[in-house]
């Protein structure tokens, strides 16, 4: 499965606005399948972005998430705002490669440099 930078930013969205980090629960998010999401926190918790347990069955995969981690936070203020995001993914694209096929670290990079840029820091 591919990773889907718009679905990462909707889990982080998600995570940082409720108002319970400390309980699990099991993410929904309109247009998306629940095995895709569950591979994606599954993901984010490699990443240590997030704080994820899986609980899968032998017949089903399903991650739960309970909040954002310091590094979480800081990639989403690196691509929360909506124009810095708009930047960055056509930034990407126009140097040829898809969202989801550039290191994070990468992204987060380039989104700081269009956040300032935005600001006028640079």
């Amino acid at each position: 499965m591919k990773r889907d930078m718009e679905l990462v930013r909707k889990i982080l969205l998600y995570l940082e606005e409720d108002d319970e980090p400390s309980k699990w629960k099991t993410i929904t998010i309109k247009g998306y399948g629940a095995n895709n999401i569950s591979h994606h926190l599954k993901i984010l918790y490699e990443a240590g972005l997030i704080e994820a347990k899986n609980i899968s069955t032998k017949d089903i995969n399903i991650w739960q998430a309970k909040s954002l981690t310091w590094d979480g936070h800081e990639l989403l203020d690196s691509i929360k705002n909506h124009t810095v995001w708009n930047r960055t993914k056509e930034g990407i694209k126009e140097k040829g490669f898809e969202l989801g096929n550039i290191p994070i670290d990468i992204l987060k990079e380039y989104a700081k440099i269009q956040f300032k840029q935005l600001f006028g820091l640079e």
